[in-house]
């Protein structure tokens, strides 16, 4: 199924992570009316997990090339999730947003910036 780059960027000014607004299991969920995706535990660094369900067009080697969330390519910071591979990007209005959020399954989920050069 071919992403559409105008609903991608009408998703993630709604709120969406951009990765997901580029998985392939967002839009199916999208086709089918459901009001999420149809990953079953996929999630970003704030459930403690790196997108392990995303299937689209950006290889994940390349996840720390641009923003996790609104798809920004100018980083200047890294999620890396303890035990996981990945390292997530983030550009520097989505770092500060960081802060001010909570974890969904509990307030000592460890993930750690990284600063980037």
């Amino acid at each position: 199924m071919p992403i559409d780059i105008r609903q991608v960027k009408t998703d993630v000014a709604s709120g969406l992570a951009f990765v997901c607004a580029m998985c392939e299991k967002w839009q199916e969920g999208q086709a089918k009316g459901l009001p999420g995706c149809t990953g079953k535990a996929c999630a970003g660094p704030l459930s403690n997990k790196v997108f392990p369900e995303y299937i689209g067009p950006i290889p994940e080697a390349n996840f720390a090339s641009f923003c996790f969330r609104c798809g920004n390519p100018v980083v200047k910071f890294g999620i890396k999730v303890p035990g996981k591979d990945k390292t997530l990007g983030v550009c520097e209005e989505h770092v500060k947003l960081l802060d001010q959020l909570t974890p969904e399954h509990s307030v000592e989920v460890p993930f750690f910036l990284l600063l980037r050069g």
